[in-house]
């Protein structure tokens, strides 16, 4: 996709997060204030001390404690949710954010989509890089102890329930599916979206992706994999492109949007927030866990086409991947460089400083962050950035407050373990 190829114009109309910092509008001031929200925790018996946990979250205070229909049951939300896993709680709570937004729904009517929208042409592809893994260890724990598993700890389980959940909640009637892509989730998500958009499948998608994750489970996985960060200190952990950088922080939380054709929006009197002009997704086919470069380059290559209008001396802004692990960062970095080589300014942030390694759903809620930015023209700090890896040289990385800018475009970078990339362009909205 590209903004020179036939098909309709692609326009995001609502967005949605949950993060350690809460809501969207918390999540962008704390970003733009250089805040961090990662925090002390305790995931004994695994060696991690610190992640980007969100606390005192409570689902069913953004359904105003009021009732949701599923399966023509009208309950209140805490019935229903008896096989909700926590990141089909957050993911709930994203997509009504960004169907509020969208104007999308009608809350007297138990927050059933529109009436004057057809459902049929309404989908769902929010996706999870591991879904409600923790119900795993509580199952095993019961059966060591005698126990059988509950019923509804089946659902629990289950990751297409991230997407599945939401378009029954919501009344969303074409298309569900949930994709696993590592890390790329969220990216991935996206353009699965935009597909069934382009193939005329449908008018508009809930799109995005959702992890609940800070948990010991989670934490040994990447413990033995070598990528969590060692560091004790919430304000010294996750220390994108820096030279003391050594892993991530493990996170969680969910970004959400709709998407949907620029004609379908303006129909309804919906407004656009920024458009969607490119995406790209590629492999490495190389290495498990340690990127070569090379599909990441070419995902961002192939994002691009068309839009050299918009790159050729030109301020651009990427919102990074960039975990703060010791292999990744500097792969990205000298990527940026290569693909936007003929931008005039290479604007850089990276957000997991402010909050962790939100694994799959990380590229959702970064994504939510650059569309932000393009509207804004505000490109927030990078955190713990104090001695800057070579690679970053040519690259615009704030580090001391917010930079104001005039990109022409926002480039959402996603990659993940098995060599997964996904790249997503976003630009501001004009009629």
């Amino acid at each position: 996709m590209n903004k020179g190829e036939a098909g309709p114009r692609i326009v995001m109309t609502g967005m949605g997060v949950v993060t350690p910092m809460g809501n969207i509008e918390k999540t962008w001031q704390g970003v733009m204030q250089g805040e961090s929200a990662i925090s002390s925790v305790d995931l004994s018996p695994i060696d991690a001390h610190v992640a980007g946990k969100v606390h005192d979250f409570d689902p069913e205070s953004h359904f105003n404690e009021s009732n949701i229909s599923i399966g023509g049951r009208e309950l209140p939300y805490k019935r229903h949710a008896r096989g909700f896993s926590r990141a089909t709680h957050f993911a709930l709570a994203a997509s009504l954010s960004a169907l509020r937004q969208a104007k999308a729904i009608d809350e007297r009517n138990n927050y059933k989509l529109k009436r004057s929208i057809d459902p049929r042409r309404f989908g769902t592809t929010i996706g999870t890089g591991i879904g409600g893994e923790e119900v795993i260890g509580d199952i095993q724990m019961q059966l060591e102890q005698g126990r059988k598993a509950r019923p509804t700890q089946v659902l629990e389980m289950l990751p297409e329930r991230i997407s599945t959940v939401p378009s029954m909640v919501f009344g969303l009637e074409g298309v569900a599916f949930a994709p696993a892509a590592a890390c790329a989730t969220g990216n991935i998500s996206i353009t699965a979206g935009i597909k069934e958009i382009r193939l005329g499948e449908a008018d508009a998608m809930l799109v995005g992706s959702s992890e609940g994750s800070v948990h010991t489970i989670a934490a040994s996985f990447f413990r033995g994999a070598q990528t969590l960060t060692k560091e004790t200190h919430p304000h010294r952990a996750g220390q994108p492109f820096n030279r003391d950088r050594d892993g991530f922080v493990l996170g969680e939380g969910a970004g959400v949007f709709v998407i949907e054709r620029l004609e379908h929006a303006l129909a309804r009197k919906a407004q656009p927030l920024v458009e969607i002009v490119g995406y790209g997704n590629a492999s490495d086919a190389d290495n498990e866990t340690s990127p070569n470069g090379i599909g990441a380059y070419n995902a961002m290559i192939l994002a691009l086409r068309g839009l050299d209008s918009l790159i050729d001396n030109q301020e651009v802004f990427v919102s990074a991947h960039a975990t703060a692990t010791v292999a990744g960062d500097p792969v990205e970095a000298g990527v940026i460089n290569r693909a936007l080589h003929h931008a005039r300014t290479r604007y850089v942030h990276g957000p997991k400083g402010n909050f962790g390694h939100q694994l799959g759903a990380s590229g959702s809620i970064e994504a939510v962050l650059a569309a932000k930015t393009i509207q804004t023209g505000i490109i927030p700090p990078t955190l713990k950035l104090t001695h800057p890896i070579e690679e970053t040289c040519g690259l615009t990385i704030p580090t001391d407050g917010v930079l104001k800018g005039r990109p022409t475009i926002a480039i959402n970078n996603s990659f993940g373990f098995g060599g997964i990339n996904s790249v997503v362009v976003f630009k501001r909205y004009e009629s």
